[in-house]
């Protein structure tokens, strides 16, 4: 979406209430998630690792007349650091959390035997364990109270071979996969719930 196209939302009051977290939303996809979610009437936070992007985001959101609130950090630093964040996070909503966006990710390409050990780390921290670790500290809330959304970003490129791009969709298709387990661990918990499908780029 255009900076135009975010300004210019129809507003509706489906989400009225709700609250959401998108991860990776200073930018791309998650920033206009993030716009939609508010436009629709839910508090959302705005998540990055950099306070001064974060922040134009959310004020452009309240702009808009979205409401919106800036929790920043390294969530793949360590698994702690993504609890910790699902807990700050939480106590800005207001102490519950109706929607999770992990759409947070990373991009390093290049062949299997060149591909740098620091990129290998940094995709599986971001694309695997940082959705895993946020879901396990947010949605056992969500199937007490009976009601809760997670979303998780996937790509078309976990269906398909491609050369010197080998391990980026292979964390897709895990988080496919997790998907598939979270809706049947978690979905039966729910109120009138479907069980959920990765949403891919």
């Amino acid at each position: 979406m255009t900076q135009h196209t975010l300004t210019t939302l129809p507003r509706d009051e489906r989400l009225t209430g709700r609250t959401a977290i998108v991860t990776g939303s200073t930018s791309g996809l998650g920033e206009a998630t993030a716009h939609v979610l508010a436009a629709s009437g839910a508090h959302v936070v705005v998540h990055g690792r950099d306070t001064s992007r974060a922040q134009r985001v959310a004020e452009q959101i309240s702009a808009n007349g979205g409401h919106s609130s800036v929790v920043t950090g390294d969530l793949a630093s360590s698994p702690d650091a993504a609890r910790a964040f699902a807990s700050r996070a939480t106590d800005v909503l207001g102490g519950h959390v109706d929607i999770l966006v992990n759409n947070a990710g990373i991009f390093p390409v290049g062949p299997t035997d060149a591909l740098p050990d620091d990129d290998v780390a940094a995709l599986l921290a971001t694309n695997i364990r940082m959705p895993h670790d946020l879901v396990g500290a947010l949605a056992p809330a969500m199937a007490a109270r009976g009601s809760g959304v997670v979303v998780n970003i996937t790509s078309w490129m976990a269906h398909v071979g491609t050369p010197g791009v080998g391990l980026y969709p292979a964390t897709k298709a895990a988080l496919e996969h997790l998907t598939r387990a979270w809706a049947a661990e978690f979905g039966p918990r729910g109120s009138g719930s479907t069980p959920s499908r990765p949403v891919p780029r």
